[in-house]
């Protein structure tokens, strides 16, 4: 029983030392600025360890002062009692396992009483005989013991009474916690359906292997070759920005991906594009089925690289009077775009690389009619089949394979084998965010996340519920114009925030939704300010002029529709000026700056900054930059 007691008491010293550390901490967090390196966040674990250990050793040696032997106790007159009755007053002391400051109380106050009680003793004899009397009065030391510590617990101060009251809950509270805390990271997942396989069923359609692109375009993707001059400019820019040497890399380059181009081209002449993911698997409760976070997306770069050199081969053929071949190569390069993207439920980064192609498209046939001057006889053949392929096209971002990453990460995240409600399964957290940082635990914050992932986070239908609202938001997000959703901004941020609300893991999973957005409203609007600058040159060549307006182009059959510009939800800017014409959209900063372009840090023109207009003609040309010296010759 002594040796139980004395482990109750150490565990209440951990307890209490554990207790002061986490006071200590929050009491750090509280005081110390944002700013200073030992704050917040930057507690780091060792003095977590320090100040754990500091305390603790502290409360056990408090614990051990509490329960020390009876030397060191001053008790005035105990020396002249008998040896029987000083030896059962320190028998009911001990048994008392009491504070040592009551005990020296009721050590004294019995010392006392026995004293009196010897008083009338006659001589040694009769105080021997009394004192035997008197024991035997007493009675169980042990029993007297009990009932002198309960009397004096009921005669101390109501403070103190709260005051153990309060550590022994805190102690109970700990230890609860303790277990609780056992459960919770004791639970596993179950995982029931292979998210993986849904995809592949998704994104293939009703069509036989044969309409595929894939295989020709992954063939295309091994067979590709990069450059041989390491760190060469890729972006793309009219040939007459290119030096010699420069001129004889890009061609080089394109000689040696000639195999690797045609494989691409019969692609782009097949009707569908799908691809059949594939990811690592993982081992869980001895069921294997492959995880969406792990899908492997391959090819994409090499994808993008055979795009820029259709659009360099272009470059080269219009240089040679190839006009009609230069722009049916950037149209099939437009659509190698679109079959990358186009398919339900492609991955995310998939239509990124498809809108990116088909942006690059875009800007090269805008380059051509800038460098060179096309026949209306050529150009006219050429937009029909640029707007057939743009009309069909549907600009929107298609959310369905990252709901199912989502529904994939949510049954990994929930245990969901035993007795007791779900809850998360923290292990997977780090696995699909690897930016949370584990020792903001150290801070208050981290602390109450700690608290509300333990005891509020919500649970797997919740969770669910959460992600269907968020992308019932995104698919409204996706058709909704830039300059509209401008307006509906903030209440769109706050019904995100009030979904993505103290859940981890939604919060942890979803895209950059916003910008996604409108890179696609970018390519879109690219797409249409394309049709609409060969639809001007062919006006131009056939009636002699530009026209005063764009109603015009739709007037005389130029033009299907008035091209609209999603960032201010009117048409695209035109202006006509002495010998040409000026086509822009107001860009990201949705300010009309009378068509100025904005520069990016490079000094460079940039076509989508957050500053300027999106100026689509005149193409803006880049101008050396000259030296001082140069400028005084």
């Amino acid at each position: 029983m002594k040796v139980f007691i004395k482990i109750l008491k150490i565990i209440l010293g951990i307890i209490l030392g554990l207790l002061f550390s986490l006071l200590t901490i929050v009491g750090l967090d509280a005081i110390l600025p944002s700013e200073n390196p030992f704050s917040r966040a930057r507690v780091n674990l060792w003095l977590l360890a320090v100040i754990i250990a500091g305390w603790t050793f502290f409360f056990l040696w408090l614990m051990m002062r509490w329960k020390t032997s009876l030397k060191g106790i001053q008790t005035e007159g105990i020396d002249s009692l008998p040896l029987s009755i000083s030896e059962l007053i320190d028998g009911i002391i001990d048994a008392m396992k009491y504070r040592r400051s009551v005990r020296a109380e009721v050590r004294q106050e019995l010392t006392d009483h026995f004293t009196d009680a010897l008083a009338q003793c006659a001589d040694e004899q009769d105080k021997l005989k009394r004192a035997e009397e008197l024991i035997g009065e007493f009675g169980d030391a042990k029993l007297l013991a009990v009932l002198i510590r309960r009397g004096k617990k009921r005669c101390r101060p109501l403070w103190k009474t709260m005051l153990v009251r309060m550590f022994q809950a805190i102690g109970i509270l700990f230890l609860l916690l303790v277990f609780y805390v056992g459960w919770f990271f004791s639970g596993k997942p179950v995982i029931t359906t292979n998210y993986v396989a849904e995809l592949n069923q998704l994104v293939q359609p009703l069509a036989d292997d044969n309409q595929n692109a894939e295989p020709l375009y992954r063939e295309a993707a091994v067979c590709y070759k990069k450059p041989d001059v390491n760190e060469f400019d890729l972006s793309l820019r009219p040939l007459s920005s290119l030096d010699e040497n420069e001129l004889q890399v890009i061609e080089k380059w394109i000689v040696d991906n000639q195999k690797a181009m045609e494989l691409i081209r019969l692609g782009t002449e097949r009707q569908y594009y799908w691809q059949t993911y594939t990811t690592t698997t993982e081992n869980i409760k001895k069921e294997t089925i492959p995880s969406m976070i792990g899908i492997r997306i391959t090819n994409l770069i090499e994808y993008k690289r055979l795009a820029q050199l259709f659009c360099w081969e272009a470059y080269f053929k219009s240089a040679k009077g190839e006009h009609k071949e230069a722009f049916e190569q950037l149209i099939m390069t437009y659509n190698f775009g679109r079959h990358v993207r186009m398919q339900n439920g492609n991955a995310m980064i998939e239509q990124l690389t498809g809108f990116g192609i088909e942006g690059m498209a875009c800007k090269c046939m805008i380059d051509l009619l800038s460098e060179y001057v096309v026949d209306a006889d050529i150009l006219g053949p050429v937009q029909k089949v640029f707007t057939a392929a743009r009309m069909q096209e549907n600009f929107t971002v298609d959310f369905q394979s990252e709901r199912l990453v989502l529904y994939d990460e949510i049954q990994r995240c929930y245990t969901f084998d035993r007795i007791g409600k779900e809850h998360l399964y923290v292990h997977r957290l780090k696995g699909i965010n690897p930016n949370i940082k584990w020792e903001k635990l150290l801070t208050m914050q981290g602390i109450k996340g700690g608290l509300w992932v333990l005891f509020a986070h919500p649970n797997r239908q919740d969770t669910i519920n959460s992600a269907n609202q968020l992308y019932t938001l995104y698919d409204e997000l996706t058709v909704t114009t830039p300059a509209t959703l401008r307006t509906k901004l903030p209440k769109f941020h706050q019904q995100a925030e009030d979904i993505l609300m103290g859940n981890v893991i939604i919060g942890s999973l979803v895209p950059s939704v916003e910008r996604i957005c409108d890179y696609s409203w970018q390519v879109r609007t690219s797409s249409f300010a394309v049709d609409t600058i060969i639809s001007l040159h062919r006006y131009k060549q056939e009636k002699g002029a530009f026209p005063a307006s764009l109603a015009a182009l739709i007037e005389e059959g130029y033009l299907a529709e008035i091209p609209l510009d999603p960032f201010s939800d009117r048409p695209l800017i035109y202006k006509q000026t002495e010998n040409d014409f000026i086509l822009y959209s107001v860009g990201a900063d949705f300010i009309d700056n009378g068509g100025q372009t904005g520069r990016n840090k490079k000094g460079k023109f940039d076509l989508w900054l957050n500053q300027g207009d999106a100026v689509f003609w005149p193409v803006q040309k880049e101008e050396p930059v000259k030296s001082q010296s140069s400028g005084k010759n």
